[in-house]
């Protein structure tokens, strides 16, 4: 950008097809499906290439549609991104003609400095990484990283204007204070070079042997640490970034024939939790740990035997239901008395195993925790079923449990603009919630006994959209966004929701307003091309399943 030079050697990534936000449902097909859930994504093309001597670059074969994410780096320059959730996508792959795209790169300034120990030693082959304070965009594209050298120095080129907290990691050591002043550095718009030297402490160790109810030694049980969850929910304030880079940096092991485990590498700025999984038994949990530089912590875990649930889920009419998909967990005790949970809530405290039942209708679930327990059952065509008034102690077998799946109906529209044009790709959610962000609780005050499941769809190149199996009743119908227009996740404009439809319904039609040049649909003032935003948080039972950001 400015002279106009061609850029040799830029890496170009991208990720053709469209990302679908709606929920889970691996090797199910066509509209709807289980719980009402979004059309599958299209499949998706990842290519990558380098830039020639004149910077010219060509990507493909690929499979024709919208590309999704577009990410281009080289050295000495800031990197450039484009995705179909901001305003700076690029044009459609066709298979009639290439898709032309040009890009002007930004040079970028420079981080460069010291990585040492406490005793001032150099530390050789620590990962510098610059994340971008408040950003949590850089997370999905990357962030400018750097190796230190034999006397500990590094240099990271091509940083964007901007200010960053620099996280370093290596074998042997953590950083006390990820994302503190410390660690801050700003990068002016002129650029230029910037030094801050880092100063690492002992990572700390924990340490302990697994055993059962019964004091006898868990062989091969395996054994993790877990960051709080508030790391990744505080994410986006100043050092954000840097937190979480810091509470990715996990530990794992085996334990030995004696139970015995170590963890080693164990970072000191972020509360963690011990999670030890094990054949027969309940995943266990410890309380949340923070440990102290150098720290060795002793940690014995006790593994408990679950409860079984065993039973049958039947259709309407009393027939059985075959292949239903069922999983099961228990809810955190704060949940158990609240009188409404989405099902978005619940689905983060289901456990990662998955049954199916047979052509009688029958399941077993065996190694249950123990406790208040919530059971979500999916089939296509019908309702998504939840429970969570189950009470199972530990060893106890719940038996002929009956797993009733009802039909429900369907909600068919269609999104436009303000000028009459037909929006491609708007998320519409069915939802209870009144309000965006689904705060405020139901009128009454007694616990609920089922869940609100998740409905939603995409639209689709007409701008229409079908959402299947929802409850009748009345209910929430809401596009929670547009590429391009004010929706209802973050902005809550009145134009994207229709309050208290009848279901069922085929003729519920949105105009949404545009959004302001320079900002995205996820809520006012985000500027446009900032990075590749992540999908909105999912509201009530409008969501479509939380994603993680990727190691």
């Amino acid at each position: 950008e400015g002279g106009g030079a061609p850029v040799a050697d830029a890496v170009v990534t991208v990720v053709v097809g469209r990302f679908n936000m709606g929920g889970m449902r691996p090797g199910r097909g066509g509209p709807g499906g289980a719980g009402g859930a979004a059309p599958p994504s299209d499949p998706t093309t990842p290519a990558m290439t380098k830039t020639d001597t004149q910077g010219r670059f060509r990507l493909g074969p690929v499979l024709p549609g919208p590309v999704m994410s577009a990410v281009i780096k080289a050295s000495g320059y800031s990197s450039a991104h484009a995705s179909t959730w901001t305003n700076n996508a690029w044009p459609d792959v066709s298979i009639e003609t290439a898709a032309q795209v040009e890009v002007s790169l930004k040079r970028g300034g420079s981080i460069e400095g010291r990585v040492t120990g406490g005793d001032g030693t150099p530390i050789v082959g620590a990962n510098v990484v610059a994340a971008s304070s408040g950003n949590m965009g850089a997370i999905w594209v990357g962030s400018p990283t750097a190796v230190t050298d034999a006397e500990g120095r590094y240099r990271v080129d091509g940083v964007p204007p901007g200010d960053y907290h620099l996280t370093a990691e290596a074998r042997g050591f953590a950083q006390a204070d990820a994302g503190g002043e410390a660690s801050k550095v700003t990068v002016p718009p002129e650029g230029g070079t910037r030094t801050l030297d880092l100063t690492l402490a002992s990572a700390a160790v924990i340490r302990g042997s697994v055993t059962d109810t019964k004091g006898e030694s868990v062989a091969g049980a395996r054994v993790r640490t877990r960051p709080d969850g508030g790391t990744f929910r505080g994410g986006g304030g100043p050092g954000g970034g840097a937190r979480m880079i810091a509470a990715l940096q996990t530990a794992a092991d085996l334990t030995d024939a004696q139970g015995r485990y170590r963890l080693e590498d164990v970072g000191i700025s972020v509360e963690w939790t011990v999670e030890v999984e094990a054949e027969e038994y309940v995943v266990a949990q410890s309380e949340k740990l923070k440990l102290k530089p150098g720290e060795v912590k002793d940690l014995d875990v006790v593994l408990t035997s679950g409860a079984t649930l065993a039973g049958r889920v039947v259709g309407e009419g009393g027939s059985w239901v075959n292949g239903a998909r069922i999983r099961v967990g228990t809810l955190n005790p704060a949940d158990v008395q609240r009188p409404y949970l989405s099902g978005w809530q619940v689905d983060r405290q289901l456990d990662a195993r998955v049954f199916f039942s047979d052509p009688e209708g029958r399941f077993l679930i065996p190694n249950i925790r123990p406790g208040r327990v919530l059971v979500k059952v999916e089939q296509q065509g019908y309702v998504t079923y939840y429970k969570r008034g189950l009470s199972l102690g530990a060893d106890a077998k719940l038996e002929n449990h009956q797993i009733l799946l009802a039909r429900g109906e369907i909600v068919e529209g269609v999104v436009k603009g303000a000028d009459g044009k037909p929006l491609s790709g708007a998320l519409v959610v069915v939802t209870s919630r009144a309000v965006a962000g689904g705060a405020e609780e139901a009128a009454t005050t007694e616990p609920g006994e089922s869940v609100e499941p998740s409905m939603n769809a995409q639209t689709d190149a007409d701008g229409r959209f079908r959402v299947e199996n929802i409850p009748p009743g009345d209910w929430n119908v809401a596009v929670g966004f547009a590429p391009g227009h004010l929706g209802w996740f973050g902005g809550s404009d009145e134009n994207a929701i229709k309050r208290n439809v009848r279901v069922p319904v085929r003729d519920v039609e949105f105009r949404l307003k545009a959004q302001e040049p320079g900002t995205s649909g996820f809520g006012p003032g985000r500027p446009a091309g900032t990075g590749v935003a992540p999908p909105p948080r999912p509201v009530g039972p409008g969501s479509g399943g939380r994603v993680p950001p990727p190691r």
